[in-house]
């Protein structure tokens, strides 16, 4: 498997990704972003995306969509047959940038609030 030590910390999710590869096209109609921080996210997809590949990644997160470069870094097998898919962020622009900050921070919020509560 791929070894990478994080920059970012990451959050679990559950946001529907839309893909597109305008140079080699062929990515996956559905797919599911699991885990995502500000450097990258963790796609769930039911086929193979590609290692190395370079693809558009646009989800919705707190209510507002976020667009991103991103590129496949690593793939393994995930439960029920699909694939987990690293994906690191090349470009974010600012303003989805803060948009991402802010949804991660408040969830990371949330859940510390959650266990000191519970």
């Amino acid at each position: 498997m791929y070894s990478y030590r994080r920059r970012f910390q990451r959050i679990k999710t559950n946001a529907k990704v839309r893909m597109s590869a305008p140079i080699m096209g062929g990515v996956p109609d559905e797919a599911h972003i699991s885990e995502v921080g500000l450097g990258g996210c963790l796609i769930s997809s039911p086929y193979r995306i590609g290692v190395g590949r370079m693809v558009m990644l646009y989800f919705d997160i707190g209510g507002e969509e976020v667009s991103a470069v991103a590129k496949i870094l690593y793939e393994y097998p995930a439960e029920g047959g699909s694939l987990n898919c690293g994906a690191e962020f090349l470009d974010l622009d600012e303003q989805d940038f803060a948009r991402l900050s802010v949804f991660i921070n408040d969830q990371i919020v949330q859940e510390a609030r959650a266990s000191f509560i519970s």
